[in-house]
Parts: structure tokens; sequence; C-alpha cells
């Protein structure tokens, strides 16, 4: 069903053309008209090029076959041809010449235009990527920058809790310290009045007995 719908296409590019041949009033053959509407289509899409591939090589495989009704139409025209049969060699020999020449000339030149589009888009394809990719990094370096700033803000942040939690306790025993020693300078005051208490009330018994 494929190659039948590919033949398909062709031949209705074929029948167009012999169209074209019928109201144009111009010494161009059906099937050349065919072929440019043919190579029209191909390079602006309307026709993709996998939807004719598989029978056009088909039909380039078998296109000597199709020059033997041609032939054997030559050999019953013998009598005709007689007369004219040098110019008609001349003729042949020259136009089959400038047709493989031009046809070489032209496929060379869709090649090297073809193979620079590809190298064109290639090149633009590699550029994308290196752009791609340098904007990719340069993301990544802006949030490997955002990261070690956010984590340098948290360190801050916990280094100065860690030293407030710190300063009441240190103010917390500065001050059990402080009352420590008020209590044991009047402990040791407390017990200096006493002695000298103790030593004041001997001192009048002795006076008393004396």
């Amino acid at each position: 069903m494929r190659l039948m719908r590919q033949f398909g296409i062709i031949a209705g590019m074929t029948c167009v053309g012999e169209l074209m041949h019928y109201f144009i009033p111009l010494p161009v053959p059906g099937s050349i008209y065919g072929l440019a509407l043919m190579m029209i289509a191909l390079m602006t899409g309307m026709i993709k090029l996998e939807s004719v591939l598989e029978t056009s090589q088909f039909l380039i495989d078998a296109m000597p076959l199709m020059f033997i009704p041609a032939g054997v139409g030559l050999m019953t025209a013998w009598g005709q041809l007689r007369t004219i049969l040098l110019p008609v060699t001349v003729v042949t020999f020259v136009s089959t010449v400038l047709v493989m020449g031009i046809t070489g000339r032209v496929t060379e030149i869709l090649l090297a235009v073809t193979a620079r589009g590809r190298a064109k888009g290639e090149t633009a394809s590699q550029e994308l990527k290196e752009e791609v990719l340098a904007e990719e990094n340069l993301i990544a370096e802006e949030l490997r920058e955002a990261a070690k700033h956010e984590t340098e803000k948290i360190k801050h942040l916990l280094h100065g809790e860690v030293t407030k939690s710190e300063e009441p306790e240190v103010t917390d025993c500065a001050a059990r310290s402080e009352s420590a020693e008020a209590e044991e300078t009047a402990k040791t005051e407390h017990a200096a009045a006493e002695a000298t208490a103790a030593h004041g009330k001997k001192g009048r018994k002795h006076h008393g007995h004396g």
C-alpha cells in the first residue's frame, strides 16, 4: 500500500506536467514539467522525500528497461532515419554529453549546498549546546555562592545563640562566687567578733577576781 501511494504521487506529478504541456504553448515536454514540479515540491517541503523515496529508487533501477520501447520504435522507423542518420547521431551524442555534464554539475552544486547547510546546522547546534552549558555552569556557580552565603549566615547565627546562652552561665557563676566570698567574709567577721567578745569576758572575770 505504501509503494502504491508513492507511485500515485509520482504519477500525479507526471499527469500535471502533461496538462501543463497541453495548455502552455512552449516546446517543453510534459515529463520536464513533471520533474520541475516534483523538485519544487520536494524543496519546499510540500512532499517529503520519504513519501516517494522507495518508488523513485525502484524506477531509477528499472530505467534501462524504459529505453527498450524507444529502441524498438527506432528500428521500425529505420527507413525514415536513414536519410538523416548523421545529423541525428551528432545531435544525440552532443545532447547526451551536455545532459551528463549539466546533470553532474547541478548535482555537485546541490550536494555542496546541502553539505554547507548541514555543517551550518551542526555548528549552530554546537554553539547552542555550548551556550546552554555555559548558562548552566553560571547558574550552578550562583547557587553554590548562595548556598555558601546562607551557610555562613546560619553558622554566624548559631555562634551568636551559643554566646548568648553561655553569658548568663558565666554571670551566674560570678554571682555565686561573689556570694560565697561574702558569706565567708561574714562568717570570718562573725567568728572574729565572737572571739573578741569571749576574750573581753575573760578579761573582766580575771579583773573581778583580782
